[in-house]
């Protein structure tokens, strides 16, 4: 167990004098590297810089070498995403399992597979060599990490080889498959497939055809039950993915959308930092965190007639 404990620590080590090197990066160039609510410890453990010292910034972000190549390989055609989750998977699980998470675009996976950005190994007989770049999807379950130099996929810097060392190459080090989750804090359980729907004969508000699932207006946030959200007086329907699945009925849906749909530039700050989409939504508030750089939970436009 000792020696468990002292491999941890020594590749932690590693980590940390990996992030000091560079992380230097310009607000608006950082990448992101965590999830809504993540924590500084949990995001230095999985080898990404942190600092919060600037509002409406990513707070976890890649260290300036690795945030180019983090940047390509959750990059291109969104109609040709590769599904890396299950239905309703949060952003949270979505990274955690090494994959790409982006809810910006409707109508397409929100959870998908990095790609591969594969770089040839430098020409040492000459001055200057520019380095040639090409894309090769892949899943998750398919990823290794090279040992050969002219297959080398990541860059060298020491926070990032550990990263993809726990998420990509775990077999050869069972200490660390096998007591990260306990020295991380983090929940490594695999996610437990949604429970198939029952018939049933009771009467319930019809959904609205496919069609006209781009027009719902959400209603929930990420993970709430069927139960919780027709508690709220919405309609619930989770038969089509990629859309939301709590959305309010089509009488009150208008101003609901309208009283969110203020300016980002001038939203007023309705939560605090890290605040999460459920807690937002509870203070009675608006969120929307689509775009970056901007507060996304936010006081309402106007308010609700009753």
């Amino acid at each position: 167990m000792k020696h468990i404990i002292l491999c941890i620590h020594f590749l932690l080590m590693v980590v940390g004098l990996g992030q000091a090197q560079d992380c230097s990066v310009a607000p608006d160039m950082r990448v992101n590297c965590g999830y809504p609510t993540v924590t500084e410890a949990d995001c230095r453990a999985i080898g990404c810089c942190f600092d919060s010292s600037i509002l409406n910034t990513k707070w976890c972000f890649y260290n300036a070498t690795a945030g180019p190549i983090k940047k390509l390989e959750c990059s291109g055609d969104p109609t040709k995403r590769i599904d890396c989750g299950f239905p309703r998977i949060t952003e949270k699980q979505c990274i955690l399992r090494g994959c790409c998470f982006d809810s910006s675009i409707s109508g397409v996976k929100w959870c998908y597979a990095r790609t591969v950005i594969t770089t040839p190994a430098p020409d040492t007989t000459t001055a200057s060599t520019t380095a040639e770049t090409t894309t090769v999807p892949t899943t998750p379950e398919t990823t290794t990490a090279s040992t050969t130099a002219e297959t080398t996929t990541v860059p060298t810097t020491p926070g990032i080889l550990f990263t993809l060392f726990i998420f990509t190459n775990c077999s050869t080090c069972i200490c660390i498959d096998n007591h990260f989750d306990l020295i991380m804090g983090l929940d490594t359980t695999p996610p437990t497939p949604p429970p198939t729907p029952e018939t049933t004969t009771e009467t319930t508000t019809a959904p609205p055809p496919t069609e006209c699932a781009a027009d719902r207006v959400d209603c929930g946030y990420g993970g709430i039950t069927q139960e919780e959200c027709e508690g709220k007086g919405c309609i619930f329907d989770s038969t089509i993915p990629e859309t939301k699945w709590c959305f309010y009925t089509v009488a009150e849906a208008p101003a609901r959308k309208a009283e969110c749909t203020v300016d980002p530039s001038v939203r007023i700050d309705c939560g605090y930092p890290g605040i999460t989409d459920k807690d937002c939504r509870e203070k009675g508030c608006c969120y929307d965190e689509c775009i970056p750089d901007v507060t996304w939970c936010f006081e309402k436009a106007v308010p609700v007639s009753t």
